[in-house]
């Protein structure tokens, strides 16, 4: 959630909610519910072992499905919890002389946005979004002339918060990533006993490179989204700078063969260490400049100006 209101403080997100403005307590409550009730394990998992929610949802995205189903389910049967249940039905557009389908408009875009997040449709929603911002079109009369381009900004900016651990500061990525991990790992556990082996390398507590799984969800997945979505959002490109940072960091990690996962608490007193050292040296910096003195490089004795 706090990731999506991120994205509506940029100036092409800002305009959407000026055009439609219910597009913002939309994506809210798309990010609120579009994990609610997860298994911990993958969909490929739900499939493979044909597990009730597979079966239920025809192998569909079915935990993508579950979790807005099981939201409207629960709005259903507690009124207290129906926030949907607030809109009317359908209000009368003037303009139009029509009536416009205002819960039905919700809910279509809310289980798009959700169903959205399912992995399975990244390298779809990259292809959009490129020929979005590769279009001759100005985005801005794209955004408000078609339905469809809005809703792609939407389910966009959803995966994107979904899937933006990578550009958090170092240490907090870390903690994100440790417990990610520790979900794959449980599905391979898991997939040991019900399948007789792991279906994947990172799966695999015992196997797992740690940086090269990461190295490989960065430039897969994670850049290839938040790259042109950077195009859309200049505003977010501090985000895409620290997600190229930490990419370095496991790359350093693979090239001296530290394969498994850091402690969170060891880099974040690493990165405070080197924090204090920039701030000593910055100090440094300004007592010299203050006295207007320069270092000499070669002594080391200070040089009058």
């Amino acid at each position: 959630m706090k990731n999506v209101k991120c994205f509506f403080d940029t100036e092409f997100i800002r305009y959407l909610g000026k055009i439609r403005e219910w597009t913002w307590f939309i994506s809210v409550m798309a990010a609120a519910i579009h994990d609610m009730g997860h298994t911990g394990q993958t969909n490929n998992y739900h499939i493979a072992v044909r597990s009730r929610l597979a079966l239920l949802y025809n192998d569909k995205s079915p935990l993508e499905q579950m979790h807005v189903s099981a939201a409207f389910q629960i709005m259903s049967e507690n009124i207290d919890t129906d926030w949907f249940g607030v809109f009317l039905k359908e209000c009368k557009v003037s303009s139009k002389k029509e009536m416009m389908q205002i819960q039905g408009r919700f809910r279509r875009t809310l289980i798009a946005m959700v169903l959205a997040t399912d992995n399975l449709r990244h390298n779809e929603c990259v292809e959009k979004l490129t020929k979005l911002i590769s279009s001759d079109e100005d985005v801005y009369t794209a955004l408000t002339s078609q339905a469809e381009t809005r809703l792609l900004v939407l389910e966009t900016i959803l995966h994107g918060a979904d899937i933006s651990h990578p550009t958090y500061d170092l240490s907090l990525h870390i903690n994100w990533s440790s417990k990610v991990l520790e979900e794959f790992w449980a599905q391979g556990d898991l997939e040991k006993e019900v399948l007789g082996a792991a279906s994947m390398p990172m799966f695999d507590r015992d196997k797992m490179d740690v940086p090269g799984a990461q190295v490989g969800f960065f430039k897969f997945i994670a850049l290839g989204l938040w790259e042109p979505l950077c195009v859309l959002l200049p505003e977010m490109q501090c985000r895409l700078e620290q997600m190229r940072r930490n990419l370095d960091y496991w790359n350093n990690r693979k090239e001296n063969g530290l394969l498994v996962l850091p402690d969170p608490e060891e880099v974040l007193n690493e990165q405070e260490e080197d924090s204090d050292q920039l701030d000593q040296e910055g100090e440094e910096t300004m007592l010299c400049e203050d006295e207007t003195m320069l270092c000499d490089d070669a002594g080391g004795k200070p040089l009058d100006v």
